[in-house]
């Protein structure tokens, strides 16, 4: 339970001190309102991975993921965003591929 405090002025509340939704901290990392959740499985597919490589990826920190209780999460715009630096880290400072 959150007790709210409120100044009060000429018996009202001050109604500039009233939180609203937009008030409300989002959790971090979420960009979006509802992400899309992948499972292991679907996000080894996404990445064309084993699902094995993707657990052992993600528990060293190589892969973003989310554990939800005893389950763990993929948010699919953190892997897109996984892809991106990938993808830069494989090109010189003039934009060419290094491959």
């Amino acid at each position: 339970m959150v007790l709210l405090i409120l100044p009060v002025r000429n018996g009202q509340a001050d109604e500039r001190h009233r939180p609203t939704s937009r008030d409300k901290p989002r959790p971090r990392g979420v960009s979006e309102p509802n992400p899309r959740l992948l499972t292991s499985a679907e996000a080894a597919d996404f990445l064309t991975l084993e699902e094995s490589t993707l657990r052992d990826c993600s528990r060293r920190g190589i892969v973003p993921s989310v554990k939800i209780g005893r389950h763990l999460r993929f948010v699919e715009a953190d892997l897109v965003g996984y892809l991106d630096g990938l993808r830069r880290s494989f090109q010189d400072p003039n934009g060419t591929r290094v491959w």
